[in-house]
């Protein structure tokens, strides 16, 4: 997929929003899922505050001290996992800093790579709250552009993909990896 001379610690990180075409059902199970993902996310910075103190947290020891805890939302497992990374993070930076414990307004819920694949060129087959759906993409230059780099192992596509809700649209966040171009030789004039 990649070539052999792809270096990930020098590779620069670029992200390209997707819309994703969902319909009235897929909407409505979208927004299940985004109020679900909003509570576990809550669930577990609520105990970080309360039993840690200020104190940095480690994701593994909180994912085993809240996961009985997140399961009662109803989120898919994959969703639950992501919840907690994120409300390890954000309890983590608030930790370093200080100030007001922060607050969860709006979530972009991160689809592991099991709850995600390509069912075509332009779409894709996504777990939601409640099933699997197949959800058309309304892909754009920079996407394809991207997708051709991955194809020509220029860059590597990252195995989740987040998706974010801007009014009632909902767009597929894809994160690529892009190996740098090697600095050119000037071209002597003669």
């Amino acid at each position: 997929m990649g070539s052999a001379s792809f270096d990930s610690r020098t590779a620069a990180r670029r992200s390209v929003a997707v819309p994703l075409l969902l319909d009235g059902n897929q909407l409505l199970d979208f927004l299940e899922l985004e109020r679900g993902y909003r509570r576990a996310k809550q669930m577990a910075l609520d105990y970080l505050a309360q039993n840690y103190g200020g104190r940095r947290a480690s994701y593994f020891k909180v994912w085993h001290e809240v996961k009985n805890l997140v399961k009662q939302t109803g989120l898919p497992s994959a969703y639950r996992t992501q919840a907690i990374k994120d409300a390890v993070e954000m309890y983590n930076s608030w930790a370093e800093v200080g100030g007001r414990l922060p607050e969860i307004r709006k979530v972009s819920p991160y689809v592991a790579e099991t709850a995600w694949r390509f069912d075509s060129l332009t779409a894709v087959s996504i777990r939601l709250m409640y099933g699997r759906h197949v959800a058309e993409l309304w892909p754009h230059k920079r996407f394809w552009f991207f997708e051709w780099l991955v194809g020509t192992g220029r860059a590597k596509r990252a195995s989740t993909i987040r998706l974010k809700r801007v009014k009632n649209r909902v767009y597929a966040v894809f994160t690529y990896e892009i190996e740098p171009e090697a600095p050119k030789e000037p071209v002597a004039v003669t």
